[in-house]
């Protein structure tokens, strides 16, 4: 379970949620939790840790971005 603020903005070095809606009446969404390396106003650079990989997602399909401030490990 991620905690986030949705006031606060993106900062880099820091885990985020990036959020977008399917477009039609599908009523679909998705998102994915990641480590933000960086941004432009195009691109997210992000982090992944299994399997390590940087990639980059662009930001007119992930237009909603949150920073996790705290989270909870099931074990």
């Amino acid at each position: 379970m991620a905690l986030i603020n949705p006031n606060l903005p993106p900062q880099r070095d820091t885990d985020v949620v990036l959020y977008h809606a399917a477009p039609g009446e599908t009523g679909e969404a998705e998102a994915i939790i990641k480590r933000l390396d960086g941004l432009n106003d195009r691109e997210w650079t992000l982090e992944q840790y299994k399997p390590a990989k940087t990639f980059k997602e662009y930001r007119a399909e992930w237009p909603i971005c949150h920073r996790v401030v705290g989270k909870y490990n099931s074990r």
